[in-house]
């Protein structure tokens, strides 16, 4: 004989089935039709622009959104603007000249949210140089022309009285080759990642520049095309929210332990060294999601003084604060 449940009973169980599922799974049942999947492109695996992508997936923020994450690492900011034109890429984390650079040529780009607002550079130099003068016709490691890190050496070098057209830069690649090209005497200097600084001052070399004496300069931006982030506004949302989520856990000084271990294993880093980077980036408040036209606007200055912006240009035309403000909310 078929046994008969109660209707009551048979809903009330559901009901415990469904609340069971729902705290066991977190906020991943709202997404139940599908998980989300987005092409993440940011520099390489050690670069601090990475570091909320690592901790957004072990705590499980982007899980929570019901969103997969693939990253790329690409050292190179013009292969993620290739790449994102190109629609390989759905979201970029590139400095702001290489965007604003784009924007110019006609790219229907916007920057939507911040990661590292000021450098977290230092300026390393060989043992045979013991002053900035010491530069003077000297080959310097950038990592491309028309790049942040290359603004900020012009910029450094010319607070320090080398005009340009007194040195050569070279266009090098990420951080760790211009570590590498240092290492191997193809140039004289080079600014270069927190870490990788660190790195080169173990192996020997001298340090002529700290962050402090940088200018102050919106680094790394998460970057969409327009067209994309209109279409793909809610999923863009998200995203923001489980990076934002990922930042603000990064900063809460409780965690410091937690966040060196983690990243000293995942980027397989001395936790010294991670130790080091991360005092810095909390202390200086550097590592932050919050984007405001201002922010922006010490690049478009910038670029204005060195002739690579003429004319009038709008900071509201690349930036567009909307969709972090919506996933605060």
């Amino acid at each position: 004989m078929k046994a008969i449940v109660p209707r009551r009973i048979m809903i009330s169980g559901l009901l415990r089935v469904a609340l069971t599922v729902f705290v066991l799974g977190g906020t991943q049942l709202l997404w139940a039709q599908g998980v989300a999947k987005l092409n993440v492109s940011t520099f390489g695996e050690t670069a601090i622009p990475s570091w909320p992508q690592h901790i957004g997936q072990l705590k499980g923020f982007f899980q929570q959104e019901g969103i997969e994450v693939k990253t790329f690492f690409l050292s190179s900011e013009s292969q993620q603007l290739q790449a994102q034109l190109g629609g390989s890429l759905d979201i970029t984390t590139m400095g702001s000249v290489t965007l604003i650079n784009a924007v110019l040529k006609g790219a229907d780009l916007a920057i939507v949210a911040a990661v590292v607002t000021r450098p977290p550079e230092v300026f390393v130099v060989t043992g045979d140089i013991n002053s900035f003068a010491d530069l003077k016709g000297k080959p310097i490691a950038i990592s491309e022309l028309f790049s942040s890190d290359s603004y900020v050496t012009k910029k450094l070098l010319e607070s320090k009285g080398l005009k340009s057209g007194e040195y050569t830069l070279l266009q090098i690649g990420f951080s760790s080759a211009r570590l590498a090209a240092l290492q191997a005497g193809s140039v004289k200097g080079a600014i270069l990642t927190f870490i990788a600084g660190q790195q080169a001052l173990e192996a020997g070399f001298k340090q002529l520049a700290d962050p402090k004496d940088l200018i102050d300069f919106p680094w790394n931006m998460i970057n969409v095309k327009r067209d994309w982030a209109q279409k793909n506004r809610a999923l863009l949302v998200r995203y923001l929210r489980a990076l934002d989520r990922s930042i603000s856990w990064m900063n809460t000084p409780r965690n410091a332990e937690e966040v060196i271990k983690f990243l000293a294993e995942r980027t397989k880093t001395k936790d010294t060294l991670i130790a080091k980077t991360y005092e810095f980036m909390v202390s200086s408040r550097a590592l932050q999601a919050t984007l405001s036209e201002q922010v922006v606007e010490k690049a478009v200055d910038f670029m204005r003084e060195t002739g690579d912006i003429k004319g009038s240009f709008e900071v509201k035309k690349i930036v567009d604060p909307s969709y972090l403000a919506e996933a605060r909310r």
